[in-house]
């Protein structure tokens, strides 16, 4: 992209067709464009918000009738939205002449008529603009651009929750053999259990197939990585290859990553590597009952380690034999489990590393 964006004003970005493009349909290549130019000029952030809420209002606009006597409340609503403009680039010292085009550009939304403001007044003002959906034929495309998370329900029953500068793409009604969504952004999953159909989540460089679980996704454009984390059940991860390849790949799972509970995938975009690892803080799933509070007196190694992994789902490899007369008197609590591992391999004279998405503990026995 060869055009220079340093001195444009909101006018000027809602009149370039790209600027326009990104806004409306966002796709990767655009998305990196326009992290590195806000990265570039963070003092242009106020700026590019304000000029895609236009565009978006704009859009809204284009096909719709507002009655004449609707437009002072709209005008009510507009004047608000423009008076935080004005506090944040008193803010940011950046007022200069940008508050007058942002009016005209308001009151030739107002012209166009947007009933869409309207229908959301009574919830919060503008409250549309910071999170929108828009339809593309069957396909759905929802987008957060608000502080908060957002919950799409899909027609399968599935549940998302859209997390802020995310945008996800799905069909009105899912095919018969296969659910597919496509994500930018971060999103957890919630996937109802169809065996019949399984869900395939298109992030970047990477597919997600699952049948039935709940589970994380970031796959921002800009990011040096793609992350998949799984909270419960298990799923498949592939790189998102050719045609070919890929149908290839979702038939034979064994070719993918697969993640369980407390697992996950990171795929390094500049190595295009996937490395499965453990999750940054493990979550127990189930909770211990031989050993409340996981409280051990004089107890041996391998009953701690199978505590441990019915607790949090993760498999713990060690030598059973070499470590055989290894005992545990420790009251561990609900410290994190790498927390836990450090205190327990401490206490027997051990060590462990995170090896695929395992813990793995290297001892020289008890005597």
């Amino acid at each position: 992209m060869s055009m220079n964006y340093q001195n444009f004003e909101i006018e000027d970005f809602v009149a370039d067709d790209y600027f326009k493009n990104w806004v409306l349909n966002p796709n990767a290549e655009s998305d990196a464009f326009w992290h590195r130019y806000l990265e570039e000029y963070p003092e242009k952030n106020s700026v590019i918000e304000d000029a895609r809420l236009l565009v978006i209002g704009l859009r809204e606009a284009e096909a719709q009738y507002f009655p004449l006597e609707k437009t002072a409340k709209i005008w009510d609503n507009i004047q608000h939205r423009v008076q935080d403009s004005e506090e944040r680039q008193r803010e940011n010292h950046l007022f200069k002449f940008r508050i007058p085009y942002f009016r005209i550009a308001a009151a030739l939304v107002i012209c166009l008529g947007i009933s869409f403001w309207w229908k959301t007044q009574n919830k919060h003002p503008m409250a549309y603009l910071s999170s929108y959906s828009q339809t593309d034929g069957d396909y759905i495309e929802e987008v957060n651009l608000s502080n908060t998370t957002k919950k799409i329900y899909l027609s399968d029953g599935s549940v998302v929750s859209l997390e802020k500068n995310s945008t996800l793409r799905f069909k009105q009604a899912f095919e018969a053999h296969k659910r597919v969504v496509y994500l930018t952004g971060e999103a957890f999953f919630e996937v109802s259990k169809n065996p019949k159909r399984p869900f395939l989540v298109y992030a970047n460089e990477l597919i997600t197939k699952v049948l039935g679980t709940s589970f994380r996704i970031k796959a921002y454009a800009n990011a040096k990585e793609v992350t998949v984390s799984v909270k419960t059940g298990k799923v498949s991860v592939f790189a998102n290859k050719s045609t070919t390849e890929r149908d290839e790949k979702l038939e034979d799972e064994l070719k993918g990553v697969v993640l369980k509970p407390n697992q996950q995938v990171v795929y390094e975009r500049k190595s295009d590597r996937l490395n499965k690892m453990l999750v940054e803080k493990p979550a127990i799933l189930v909770e211990p009952s031989s050993f409340q509070n996981f409280e051990f007196d004089n107890t041996p190694i391998s009953i701690v380690f199978a505590t441990l992994q019915k607790a949090y789902g993760i498999e713990i490899v060690y030598d059973e034999d070499l470590m055989k007369k290894c005992y545990l008197t420790a009251p561990l609590g609900d410290e994190p489990l790498f927390d836990k591992m450090k205190l327990i391999c401490k206490t027997i004279g051990a060590s462990y590393e995170i090896i695929d998405g395992q813990v793995v503990v290297y001892s020289k026995g008890c005597e």
